[in-house]
């Protein structure tokens, strides 16, 4: 350790700048290129403490800030105090609660650049004695501090390289897809209504709401709220979007009211409701919840706007969520997303995050009840029972701390009582199942202190990543983590589903179903999961699989599922094309589909010599 000390004296005697600005920004230009060998003998590993290569640019790393600090801002010819300063600040760097915490001179002489964090994608590698070969750093390094950051911040926390190391295991429950109608725009989400037995609902993003028949697969425009989208809807280079219609529910009395209700992504168009956004910031668009009248007695049917409900500027453009669910209470649940960008963080998320903070909507899960009248603005009612009434928070929220719970469902329990499963999804590592019982009001589901279980840490430069450990020096609130998570291995993007109460697939019946968008962006590769009674994921055995981006589930009224999903994840298809590449699909058991698909023939799996499965048909 001395023998790296007076390398360090030498090379810090050698510095020709003492002014502030001097030394942060012309010390150095660059070092050489390749690191040699011998590292703890080598002028450039010293200079590797203080400061980054030429590659990652050329300013003070955290630690050489500190080792400046440390010596009141000017290098002094004492070499003493030069000493002192580095054997300061290493002790600062250490963690006294691990005892395999590297000090950065232990780094140096491993020949990784201080600061490196495990995991984090990062120009600086670890230098091998091949000049011309790079690798990862060694994992056992603790995730370090910041490189080139003037942050306080000392994150000697374990970032976790595989956050979930278990593979998702095929399950013994076997279903099928039953292609029920295709054709569709950028599909959603299937709802049913009880007075209409024989149809399902398909919502598409674009705005449109299609009837279909589920014997026939016939399906009709039902109601049209593609002008109420907003104008940018699929303005995205890649085709992609995450604003449209995005929520539809009908009042649970729609056969006597006709009443509908709307989650739509819309234009600015005047204050709104609720705001994150400070002085001098715009929104993205505007999230509105509105309430609508349908005459569907003569033709089609026509949809009169009676109410907007709620009206919630939205930062940017992700993260909306927008599901509608009315409870078993008859309130309506609402889920809103933390308002887009990338770790909560930015213009119109405060100070830390709007999933933390429960006085306003973003990053919660509301409820409501639309007949009521005791809302700020007059327009809806506020449950007494809501867990924030009379007292810190929003009177609107039931939970809060979520990044984007795009998709939920209500499980009906006796005695009044019901669960609520969401899907919450992740930013870059983990998707999550959570399970919300209605006698747990208020509670903090983590985001973004926690991303699933682990712990999310946000750096100065606002890469992030998942530890074991919380950052320094931030109160933790009690949270809740979900029952069930998978990580980036698995897929992109969880896709919430339902608990089955069905009666055609009786190994499935009260296992929760979700799903998963894709395992990669590139390949339209849905997945489909359920939780067994450990609440561990299972992936189906299918007969088919899904071959698609699978975007949303449904129940019929006889609370069979379904599916809905597209080959492309391209939006903006007009309204007066003809057809989509959307599918609407239904879960039927595995032996169901021989028989629709081979007229009613006599089929059985085998398993040949090859290991194979093949049907045979008599």
């Amino acid at each position: 350790m001395n023998k790296n000390y007076i390398v360090l004296s030498v090379f810090i005697i050698g510095l020709l700048f003492v002014n502030q600005l001097q030394a942060r920004g012309a010390y150095l230009n660059t070092w050489r290129t390749d690191y040699l060998p011998q590292m703890a003998e080598s002028a450039d590993v010293a200079c590797q403490l203080c400061h980054q290569r030429s590659t990652g640019g050329n300013g003070w790393n955290e630690y050489g800030w500190a080792i400046r600090e440390q010596l009141g801002g000017v290098f002094t010819s004492s070499v003493a105090a030069r000493l002192a300063a580095f054997r300061a600040v290493e002790s600062q760097n250490m963690n006294p609660a691990d005892v395999q915490s590297a000090t950065f001179l232990q780094e140096v002489q491993q020949g990784a650049q201080p600061g490196w964090r495990e995991g984090n994608v990062n120009v600086i590698r670890f230098r091998t004695n091949d000049p011309n070969v790079t690798q990862e750093p060694p994992t056992t390094f603790p995730c370090g501090t910041l490189i080139d950051s003037t942050s306080s911040l000392d994150l000697f926390c374990d970032s976790v390289g595989d956050p979930v190391a278990s593979d998702i295991a095929q399950g013994n429950i076997g279903i099928d897809l039953q292609t029920i109608a295709t054709g569709f725009f950028a599909p959603l989400l299937v709802v049913s209504e009880p007075s209409s037995p024989d149809f399902v609902y398909v919502i598409e993003q674009r705005g449109t709401v299609q009837k279909v028949n589920i014997e026939s697969g016939e399906k009709t425009v039902f109601l049209d709220f593609s002008a109420e989208v907003t104008s940018q809807f699929g303005s995205a280079a890649n085709g992609r979007d995450e604003r449209g219609l995005i929520g539809f529910a009908f009042h649970p009395n729609y056969a006597s009211n006709n009443l509908v209700y709307t989650f739509i992504s819309k234009d600015i168009d005047g204050s709104a409701d609720f705001s994150t956004l400070g002085v001098g910031e715009s929104a993205d668009h505007q999230s509105v919840v509105s309430q609508w009248f349908v005459n569907d007695s003569k033709g089609a049917a026509i949809a009169t706007l009676e109410s907007e409900l709620i009206v919630i500027d939205q930062p940017q453009a992700n993260n909306n969520s927008g599901n509608l669910v009315f409870g078993p209470d008859g309130n309506l649940f609402i889920s809103v997303g933390d308002g887009g960008g990338r770790n909560d963080l930015g213009v119109g998320h405060g100070t830390f995050g709007n999933a933390r903070d429960n006085t306003n909507p973003l990053g919660t899960i509301l409820r409501i009840d639309p007949a009521g009248s005791n809302s700020s603005n007059g327009l809806y009612g506020i449950p007494a029972d809501n867990p924030f009434v009379g007292s810190a928070g929003l009177d609107e929220i039931f939970v809060f701390g979520f990044r984007n719970p795009f998709r939920f469902s209500i499980e009906t329990l006796p005695n009044d009582e019901f669960n609520l499963y969401v899907g919450d999804v992740g930013q870059d590592t983990i998707q999550e199942v959570n399970v919300i019982p209605s006698t747990s009001l208020g509670g903090n589901y983590g985001w973004n202190f926690k991303e699933g279980s682990l712990f999310f840490v946000v750096n100065p430069d606002t890469s992030s990543f998942l530890s074991n450990d919380p950052p320094p020096d931030t109160v933790i609130p009690t949270l809740i983590d979900p029952v069930a998570e998978y990580d980036r291995d698995e897929g992109v993007s969880v896709i919430g589903g339902h608990v089955y109460t069905g009666g055609s697939i009786s190994s499935l019946i009260g296992h929760y179903v979700f799903g998963e968008f894709s395992r990669s962006f590139p390949n339209p590769d849905g997945r489909l999961f359920y939780l067994n009674g450990a609440n561990e994921i299972r992936e189906f055995n299918y007969v088919n699989r899904p071959d698609v981006f699978l975007t949303g589930f449904g129940v019929d009224t006889q609370n069979e599922l379904y599916i809905v999903g597209s080959d492309s994840t391209a939006i903006n298809s007009p309204i007066g094309d003809a057809e989509g590449n959307g599918v609407l699909r239904k879960l039927i058991p595995a032996e169901a589909q021989d028989s629709v698909e081979q007229n009613d023939e006599f089929c059985f799996p085998i398993i040949p010599q090859n290991g194979g499965t093949a049907l045979i048909c008599l």
